[in-house]
């Protein structure tokens, strides 16, 4: 989990921070939801990441990093990690993203 793998909004910027709330359109529809992750480097390097669920508010994201925590496998890396601050990959991420909208925008390469 790369921070340039968010997409570029004010949202992106706050990720993780617990600043950010749920967002209505006009009609009190929600507009985003925030993705709970747990990413575990295995030896050799390798990414083992576990979706842990989707939350309708920031609040509601915290709250599952703390039902978690403590549990055998996540309590080696507790922490929340802000990508756009801590040097260390492994633990939880919390990611806002927009409903209805292509996350991925571009196409890729296998190597």
């Amino acid at each position: 989990m790369k921070a340039a793998d968010a997409p570029d909004d004010k949202h992106s910027r706050e990720k993780g921070r617990g600043q950010i709330n749920c967002e209505l359109d006009g009609l009190g529809i929600m507009r985003s939801v925030f993705i709970v992750q747990h990413l575990n480097v295995l030896p050799g390097g390798q990414e083992d990441v576990k979706l842990i669920g989707a939350y309708r508010s920031s609040e509601a994201a915290h709250a599952a990093i703390e039902r978690l925590k403590a549990q055998p496998g996540f309590c080696d890396h507790p922490r929340l990690i802000d990508p756009l601050v801590d040097d260390e990959e492994a633990g939880f991420y919390i990611d806002e993203y927009e409903l209805d909208k292509d996350q991925w925008t571009e196409g890729f390469v296998t190597v």
